[in-house]
Protein backbone atom coordinates (compact mmCIF):
# COMPACT_ATOMS: atom_id res chain seq x y z
CA UNK A 1 0.00 0.00 0.00
CA UNK A 2 1.38 3.41 -0.95
CA UNK A 3 1.68 6.05 1.73
CA UNK A 4 1.71 9.81 1.35
CA UNK A 5 3.82 11.84 3.76
CA UNK A 6 2.64 14.95 5.54
CA UNK A 7 4.14 17.07 8.28
CA UNK A 8 2.52 17.95 11.56
CA UNK A 9 4.79 20.07 13.70
CA UNK A 10 8.23 18.46 13.58
CA UNK A 11 7.10 14.84 13.10
CA UNK A 12 6.57 13.18 9.73
CA UNK A 13 3.61 10.80 9.92
CA UNK A 14 2.38 8.07 7.60
CA UNK A 15 -1.00 8.79 6.09
CA UNK A 16 -2.89 6.00 4.35
CA UNK A 17 -4.14 6.49 0.84
CA UNK A 18 -7.93 6.52 1.12
CA UNK A 19 -10.18 6.04 -1.88
CA UNK A 20 -13.43 7.90 -1.24
CA UNK A 21 -16.52 6.15 -2.56
CA UNK A 22 -18.87 8.01 -0.21
CA UNK A 23 -18.58 5.08 2.20
CA UNK A 24 -21.71 3.19 1.19
CA UNK A 25 -22.30 0.14 -0.97
CA UNK A 26 -25.62 1.46 -2.22
CA UNK A 27 -26.52 4.39 -4.45
CA UNK A 28 -28.64 6.12 -1.79
CA UNK A 29 -31.84 4.44 -3.00
CA UNK A 30 -31.14 1.05 -1.48
CA UNK A 31 -29.67 -0.48 -4.64
CA UNK A 32 -26.45 -2.34 -3.81
CA UNK A 33 -23.63 -1.62 -6.24
CA UNK A 34 -21.79 -4.96 -6.67
CA UNK A 35 -18.70 -3.24 -8.07
CA UNK A 36 -18.05 -1.76 -4.62
CA UNK A 37 -18.18 -5.13 -2.86
CA UNK A 38 -14.94 -7.00 -2.36
CA UNK A 39 -13.50 -9.41 0.13
CA UNK A 40 -11.03 -8.06 2.67
CA UNK A 41 -7.41 -8.88 1.87
CA UNK A 42 -4.58 -9.66 4.29
CA UNK A 43 -3.27 -6.16 3.62
CA UNK A 44 -6.64 -4.79 4.76
CA UNK A 45 -6.48 -6.80 8.00
CA UNK A 46 -2.86 -5.75 8.57
CA UNK A 47 -3.76 -2.07 8.04
CA UNK A 48 -6.74 -2.40 10.38
CA UNK A 49 -4.52 -3.96 13.06
CA UNK A 50 -1.99 -1.15 12.64
CA UNK A 51 -4.59 1.60 13.01
CA UNK A 52 -6.27 -0.16 15.94
CA UNK A 53 -2.87 -0.34 17.67
CA UNK A 54 -2.29 3.35 16.99
CA UNK A 55 -5.74 4.11 18.40
CA UNK A 56 -5.03 2.15 21.57
CA UNK A 57 -1.69 3.93 21.92
CA UNK A 58 -3.37 7.30 21.53
CA UNK A 59 -5.98 6.38 24.14
CA UNK A 60 -3.21 5.52 26.62
CA UNK A 61 -0.71 8.27 25.80
CA UNK A 62 -3.15 11.12 25.09
CA UNK A 63 -6.16 10.89 27.41
CA UNK A 64 -6.86 14.56 26.65
CA UNK A 65 -7.94 13.48 23.13
CA UNK A 66 -10.88 11.43 24.39
CA UNK A 67 -13.36 12.92 21.92
CA UNK A 68 -10.99 12.41 19.00
CA UNK A 69 -10.15 8.82 19.91
CA UNK A 70 -13.84 8.04 20.47
CA UNK A 71 -14.65 9.42 17.01
CA UNK A 72 -11.81 7.49 15.38
CA UNK A 73 -12.82 4.31 17.19
CA UNK A 74 -16.33 4.76 15.81
CA UNK A 75 -14.84 5.20 12.33
CA UNK A 76 -12.76 2.02 12.64
CA UNK A 77 -15.72 -0.03 13.91
CA UNK A 78 -17.59 0.77 10.68
CA UNK A 79 -20.95 -0.14 12.21
CA UNK A 80 -22.76 2.78 10.60
CA UNK A 81 -24.41 3.83 13.85
CA UNK A 82 -24.91 7.49 14.64
CA UNK A 83 -22.30 9.27 16.72
CA UNK A 84 -23.07 12.41 18.64
CA UNK A 85 -20.17 14.81 19.00
CA UNK A 86 -20.21 17.47 21.70
CA UNK A 87 -19.34 20.54 19.64
CA UNK A 88 -19.91 22.76 22.68
CA UNK A 89 -17.09 20.95 24.52
CA UNK A 90 -14.79 21.57 21.56
CA UNK A 91 -15.63 25.28 21.58
CA UNK A 92 -15.17 25.66 25.33
CA UNK A 93 -12.37 23.21 26.23
CA UNK A 94 -10.05 23.05 23.23
CA UNK A 95 -7.65 25.87 22.32
CA UNK A 96 -8.46 25.47 18.63
CA UNK A 97 -12.15 25.54 19.51
CA UNK A 98 -11.73 28.77 21.43
CA UNK A 99 -10.02 30.27 18.38
CA UNK A 100 -12.87 29.09 16.16
CA UNK A 101 -15.42 30.60 18.55
CA UNK A 102 -13.60 33.95 18.63
CA UNK A 103 -13.47 33.97 14.83
CA UNK A 104 -17.18 33.19 14.59
CA UNK A 105 -18.03 36.02 16.96
CA UNK A 106 -15.75 38.45 15.11
CA UNK A 107 -17.26 37.47 11.75
CA UNK A 108 -20.79 37.90 13.09
CA UNK A 109 -20.04 41.32 14.57
CA UNK A 110 -18.29 42.42 11.36
CA UNK A 111 -21.26 41.20 9.34
CA UNK A 112 -23.45 43.77 11.09
CA UNK A 113 -20.93 46.50 11.92
CA UNK A 114 -19.35 46.99 8.48
CA UNK A 115 -22.64 47.46 6.58
CA UNK A 116 -23.88 49.81 9.32
CA UNK A 117 -20.75 51.97 9.06
CA UNK A 118 -21.03 52.01 5.26
CA UNK A 119 -24.70 53.06 5.48
CA UNK A 120 -23.88 55.88 7.92
CA UNK A 121 -21.05 57.03 5.62
CA UNK A 122 -23.37 57.03 2.59
CA UNK A 123 -26.07 59.02 4.43
CA UNK A 124 -23.48 61.48 5.73
CA UNK A 125 -22.07 62.00 2.23
CA UNK A 126 -25.56 62.51 0.77
CA UNK A 127 -26.51 65.08 3.45
CA UNK A 128 -23.21 66.93 2.99
CA UNK A 129 -23.62 66.88 -0.81
CA UNK A 130 -27.16 68.27 -0.70
CA UNK A 131 -27.14 70.64 2.24
CA UNK A 132 -23.58 70.84 3.42
CA UNK A 133 -21.68 74.05 4.09
CA UNK A 134 -19.42 75.68 1.57
CA UNK A 135 -17.17 74.35 0.15
CA UNK A 136 -19.38 71.51 -0.91
CA UNK A 137 -18.88 69.26 -3.85
CA UNK A 138 -19.53 71.15 -7.10
CA UNK A 139 -19.69 70.15 -10.67
CA UNK A 140 -17.26 71.86 -12.96
CA UNK A 141 -18.46 72.98 -16.30
CA UNK A 142 -15.67 72.76 -18.80
CA UNK A 143 -15.78 75.22 -21.63
CA UNK A 144 -13.63 75.52 -24.66
CA UNK A 145 -11.91 78.78 -25.18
Amino acid sequence: MAFAKFKEGNAVLDKPVIRHDHGFLDDGKGNIDPSKKRAATWADYRALAKWEAMLEGAEVLRPDLDDATRSYSHFLDATGTDLEVAYEDFLSDDDAGKTVLKSLIADTVAGYFVPAVMAVAAVTFFVWYVAGPVPRLRRRVWRRR
